[in-house]
């Protein structure tokens, strides 16, 4: 089994704490926002992948410094909206 986390979109309603900083990264509790959508269900599914919006790439350091990059992926979105995320993850769902 497979894991996508939608990760992208405009950080326009979280400003100013995410000012230069992708949103997915910002730190709740010490811990990325994306670790909670990622890292737990990592122990039930094969591969995840984390669908980014453009200027969210620092999202694949993340999961270097993690050990994760063998098993979770960056997937930069085309386009805009949930439909071209869904559209990116769908080519890497297979």
């Amino acid at each position: 089994m497979k894991l996508v986390v939608l990760a992208g979109g405009r950080d326009e309603k979280m400003k100013p704490l995410s000012e230069g900083y992708p949103k997915a990264l910002l730190h709740l509790a010490g811990r990325p926002l994306c670790s909670y959508a990622l890292l737990n269900p990592l122990e039930l599914v094969s591969r995840a992948a984390l669908v980014v919006s453009e200027g969210m790439e620092d999202v694949a350091g993340f999961l270097s410094e993690r050990g994760l990059s063998g098993r979770a992926t960056v997937l930069l979105q085309r386009g805009e909206g949930v439909e071209a995320a869904l559209l990116t993850a769908e080519e890497w769902v297979g």
